[in-house]
């Protein structure tokens, strides 16, 4: 017998993640919130990091605030569900 545990079901989550990119733009406020702290949160680190991983960048408010910021070279931005991994800014 497989005694396998799943705690994530991954098909679901990202049905879930797909149908939120259709009105990812709620909640601006929140989410920008979120990512000021936690830029704030770096700022406070004297660390530099080479690379960084967004996990889940939605819309990709994350590499809009870090940018030009430093700290941190190169910014990996992905998210379990395409259709929110498509609406992510692309850095300049």
């Amino acid at each position: 017998m497989d005694q396998t545990i799943t705690i994530f079901d991954r098909r679901l989550v990202r049905r879930h993640r797909d149908r939120a990119a259709r009105g990812a733009g709620a909640m601006p406020h929140l989410f920008a919130e979120a990512t000021e702290r936690l830029t704030e949160r770096l700022e406070d680190m004297a660390r530099r990091f080479p690379r960084a991983l967004d996990l889940g960048c939605r819309g990709g408010a994350l590499a809009t605030v870090l940018r030009g910021r430093g700290g941190i070279e190169c910014l990996v931005q992905c998210d379990l569900s395409p259709a929110m991994a498509r609406r992510r800014i692309m850095p300049r």
